[in-house]
């Protein structure tokens, strides 16, 4: 019986069978942690915001990766911009992309009047064109009422993940974004890079190019390899890095070859390269949309440090051959695809290829003196 007993004092002895004892601590193990770590049964976790803070949590951990595959309801955005027609496509192209690559949401249902810098377009066919890309990527021909179904979150900065942990009402708010740049002219939070901007563009195209109503048929017919170069004066001389010099020794060697039609597309002076049949030259009033389309259709695209001539490589097919230039701003590498080839490794290039030519014309005209037969020499 002593054996069963356990004394807890000197004067008292208080005898307690084992097994009731084992039971106890069993269900003070078990009980104790739950009461401490379960807060459900406090009135706090019920309230509205609290639940909202918890849903973005675990919505957090799932998005670990920054995939947010995981996550049914992503971050619903659209692009914001005043500036060119040629920036805020761009914009708009990565940020559609973020949204088919399962990023985001973009929010083709949300009908913004467009503006536009420059005045070499009509507003009313931009916004046709935009809505009508809109239209066929979303299958989806509805709008949203102008105001009061969501709040609009204008400028946004922050990347996804801090906007759901730091928003509670993020659901119901569409965040307007610069796809392009971001603070002190880097990248934005959300830069969509190349690599993912690619799975995305068959569908892109087809908005944009293939299926769209509004874009008009290129200015050239298909009778030559037509090379369309875009050369960027007028307000950009001074205000970034342009590689026009290099840009010129391109364009004059496609003009050497009568095979080739040479378009080029500029804002400023270029009658220096108008000294050859096989060159048409458009002015600054051209209307943009006829220039992209001349970019987009071109057979080979002599791109500048411009969003209006990444833009039209990024819809043109993957066909299309683009030189571009080296020297640019210090995002313009990231916003190219990688086919493209910089003027040096062109310009390199060619001069390998004229030198090997002018050696082998060599040699066969040394041939013709040692046989005798060369009468020019």
């Amino acid at each position: 019986m002593h054996e069963h007993c356990l004394v807890v004092s000197h004067k008292k002895v208080v005898i307690v069978s084992l097994p009731i004892v084992l039971l106890t601590l069993i269900w003070v193990s078990y009980i104790f942690p739950w009461l401490f770590f379960n807060k459900s049964i406090t009135p706090d976790r019920e309230k509205p915001e609290i639940l909202e803070k918890m849903v973005v949590k675990r919505r957090l951990i799932l998005s670990a990766n920054n995939t947010f595959d995981n996550i049914s309801e992503k971050v619903k955005i659209f692009q914001h911009g005043t500036d060119g027609f040629g920036h805020q496509l761009e914009g708009i192209i990565r940020l559609i992309s973020l949204s088919l690559n399962n990023k985001a949401e973009y929010k083709y249902n949300y009908k913004k009047k467009y503006t536009f810098e420059h005045d070499n377009l009509n507003v009313e066919k931009l916004n046709e064109y935009l809505y009508d890309a809109y239209r066929i990527i979303s299958n989806n021909t509805t709008y949203l009422p102008e105001e009061g179904h969501f709040k609009l979150h204008f400028r946004e900065q922050r990347n996804f993940t801090n906007i759901m942990k730091e928003d509670v009402n993020w659901k119901n708010t569409i965040y307007f974004y610069d796809g392009v740049l971001g603070k002190n002219g880097k990248h934005p939070a959300i830069f969509e890079p190349n690599t993912e901007v690619e799975k995305s563009l068959p569908k892109i195209r087809e908005a944009f190019v293939e299926k769209n109503n509004y874009l008009p048929k290129k200015s050239y017919d298909n009778n030559y390899i037509n090379v369309c170069c875009h050369v960027r004066l007028g307000d950009a001389v001074g205000t970034r890095v342009l590689d026009n010099d290099k840009l010129f020794e391109v364009v004059k060697l496609f003009q050497k070859n009568s095979t080739y039609r040479v378009i080029i597309h500029s804002d400023g002076d270029v009658s220096h390269l108008a000294m050859n049949n096989n060159t048409i030259i458009h002015d600054s009033k051209t209307d943009v949309l006829q220039v992209l389309s001349d970019f987009i259709f071109a057979d080979i695209l002599i791109m500048n440090y411009s969003a209006l001539s990444i833009s039209g490589h990024l819809l043109a097919d993957n066909k299309q051959k683009v030189y571009r230039p080296k020297n640019a701003g210090p995002t313009f590498k990231d916003r190219v695809l990688q086919k493209c080839i910089t003027f040096d490794d062109f310009l390199k290039e060619n001069n390998k290829t004229l030198l090997h030519q002018d050696k082998i014309i060599r040699n066969v005209n040394n041939t013709k003196i040692m046989n005798g037969t060369n009468h020019y020499v």
